[in-house]
């Protein structure tokens, strides 16, 4: 089939978002267990400096004590969050989920950029780096864990127009394997060499290359499942859920080998096309919402 032009947006305006979720459970076990235990790592980070301006000093005081704080936030936690009710479904609907990695790594970041005006030890400064460290981990964890609550509870109640298997096409994955394995090779150049010659801008730039080419190798791997809905398409990963409304896509292309969703300012979805069951029934629903 000859390449289909990318179409303009031109949607109703009932079909211009995604419905409000109306969400009045509790959080699952899970959520609870994970926020318990991100609550628990920011509190640990936090342990060694409080412990120090209180006079408690050495190993021996400290390890019980910081397992006595990890075992008691955890459980606060978990209660505390179980309290309220659709919290995990309304922050995944927005960008304040990230502020679960955001705010405590800012805040850690303070404690060890600072630790020569406040006097912080050396106990809290490690404390500080483990805590930032693990908070972000964590914080991002739970932003992933909120962002699918929210999709199952916008998606799972409603059929979809379409659903199909989102495998990189073939183009591209050899595209993404080519860019990717230079960068990452010259990524953990640049970390040898500002490690050995003592550059740690260098080496620090050559780490988030490496990562960033990770990243990119990862596309090729990629087989997802994408079901398109009136108000926005949604995609499902081996893990985690995720979700676009349209207007964040410009249009879509097909071609003999390829679906490609057009994206704003962002790489486009590019689908394997026959690793797609009825392309004529997602090319209807793409015309319906695109």
């Amino acid at each position: 089939m000859s390449s289909r032009p990318e179409r303009a947006l031109d949607r109703p305006t009932s079909e211009s978002g995604p419905p409000s979720p109306s969400i009045v459970a509790r959080p699952d076990a899970d959520f609870r267990s994970a926020f318990g235990v991100h609550l628990s790592v920011i509190a640990v980070g936090f342990t060694p400096s409080v412990a120090s301006t209180t006079g408690i000093a050495g190993m021996d005081r400290l390890y019980p004590l910081t397992l006595a704080v990890f075992s008691v936030v955890a459980v606060l936690g978990w209660y505390a969050i179980g309290r309220w009710r659709g919290v995990p479904e309304r922050l995944g609907s927005t960008a304040a989920r990230y502020g679960f990695a955001a705010v405590p790594v800012g805040c850690f970041a303070a404690l060890v950029v600072g630790a020569p005006v406040f006097h912080t030890p050396s106990s809290g400064v490690g404390g500080a780096l483990f805590g930032g460290t693990g908070s972000f981990f964590t914080g991002l964890l739970l932003a992933m864990m909120a962002r699918s609550r929210y999709v199952a509870a916008i998606c799972d109640d409603r059929e979809p127009l379409a659903a199909w298997r989102a495998k990189t096409a073939p183009r591209a994955r050899r595209r993404h394997s080519v860019v990717g394995g230079l960068g990452f090779a010259l990524g953990v150049t640049l970390a040898i060499v500002g490690s050995f010659f003592d550059h740690p801008i260098v080496g620090a730039g050559g780490n988030l290359l490496v990562g960033t080419s990770a990243a990119t190798v990862g596309a090729i791997v990629r087989d997802d499942t994408f079901r398109a809905h009136a108000f926005g398409l949604e995609i499902v990963p081996p893990i985690g859920r995720r979700f676009l409304p349209w207007d964040r896509i410009v249009g879509y292309r097909l071609t003999d080998d390829e679906l490609r969703l057009e994206r704003r300012w962002r790489p486009a979805y590019r689908c394997d096309r026959t690793e797609i069951e009825d392309v004529d029934a997602v090319v209807a629903a793409l015309q319906r919402v695109l």
